[in-house]
């Protein structure tokens, strides 16, 4: 059990570097709202 906790302690920190690292943007404006193809499919399989 100690070991599992471990790597999640060691995933969180890692994903908290990685998230660090970059930079935040400005949202992508689509003509008329119209969603991304990735978007689309998300929303389907999600619903």
């Amino acid at each position: 059990m100690t070991k599992n906790k471990k790597s999640s302690d060691l995933f969180s920190r890692f994903v908290n570097w990685f998230s660090s690292v970059g930079s935040d943007t400005e949202p992508t404006n689509r003509i008329e709202g119209s969603q991304d193809f990735f978007s689309k499919i998300m929303n389907k399989i999600s619903n």
